[in-house]
């Protein structure tokens, strides 16, 4: 009879009670959240390690920069610890001041993006440029009537879609771009629950409470920013020319109507004294025949 010997090798969230679960850029290792700590899981070579770091209270989600340079650990308090990962060092606490739902870094390194209740924070990353500088914060997008529930960027870093309870999908801009505002995609029944942006596309893919997946089929008109202002100064210098050669008309109609009543009524004049005129010679020539009358 043959037997087998098995050999315990790893237990992968020992004791894990929330919070997310990260893989670093290169796949072979997994962040998990041990109550109040983050053990770091190696997959390939089959070992686990602790980070020497603690948060207040369990760890409720975590976050890792693209460049897997900096991670951030935010308990269910909001209390959140920036650390160096490669070095395993802390480089400074933070207070977010609520629960937080979901923290994103921007693919480009520049920002992160947070969950504030109703409301997604954007801030600097403190190690973007290989430099350390504080925590400041660099934009509020807002529009959601209800707490914020997930978020993700785009892959050029450009936009930032974030869902709520209140079953809408928003679309911010990460910086301010001319012309274009936030709009919402409204279709769910229930909230979200997780919004992502396809790869190296601008479609979303948007997912609800009971379990509805929505695509959203990106499309975009390339505007001339030059173009189009020139294009609305022409066509109000068309509308200024257009009113001017209107009343150019209509005061030349007014002139050509004073000249007619001018015309006329000159006409009439002459047309009187020439009555007149002729009165008065009839006159003269009655009296002539007057006088021969007298005369024979």
């Amino acid at each position: 009879m043959a037997s087998y010997d098995y050999q315990f090798s790893n237990l992968c969230g020992t004791v894990h009670k929330a919070g997310n679960v990260v893989f670093t850029n290169d796949g072979n290792t997994i962040l998990s959240a041990v109550g109040n700590r983050i053990t770091a899981f190696d997959l390939v070579n089959n070992t686990t390690r602790t980070l020497p770091f603690e948060t207040r209270s369990d760890v409720d989600f975590i976050a890792l920069s693209n460049d897997g340079l900096l991670l951030i650990a935010v308990d269910k308090q909001g209390y959140a610890i920036l650390a160096n990962f490669p070095r395993r060092v802390v480089l400074r606490h933070f207070n977010f001041k609520t629960r937080v739902r979901d923290l994103k870094f921007s693919p480009d390194n520049r920002l992160f993006a947070v969950t504030h209740d109703k409301h997604v924070h954007l801030w600097r990353n403190p190690g973007h440029d290989k430099k350390f500088v504080q925590f400041s914060l660099y934009r509020r997008l807002t529009g959601h009537n209800q707490e914020v529930t997930c978020l993700d960027w785009s892959h050029d870093s450009r936009f930032i879609a974030a869902g709520a309870q209140d079953a809408t999908c928003r679309i911010f801009t990460a910086d301010p771009l001319p012309g274009f505002k936030p709009f919402t995609l409204a279709a769910h029944r229930e909230r979200i629950v997780h919004c992502g942006f396809a790869a190296d596309s601008l479609d979303l893919y948007t997912v609800s409470r009971d379990g509805t997946l929505l695509r959203w089929t990106h499309f975009e008109r390339q505007i001339n920013i030059a173009e189009e202002l020139l294009h609305r100064k022409k066509r109000v210098r068309g509308r200024s020319g257009a009113v001017a050669v209107t009343q150019a008309k209509d005061s030349s109609s007014e002139e050509d109507e004073d000249d007619d009543i001018e015309g006329s009524s000159g006409s009439e004049m002459a047309d009187e004294a020439d009555n007149d005129s002729g009165e008065g010679a009839d006159d003269d020539a009655d009296d002539e025949n007057d006088d021969d009358d007298d005369d024979d």
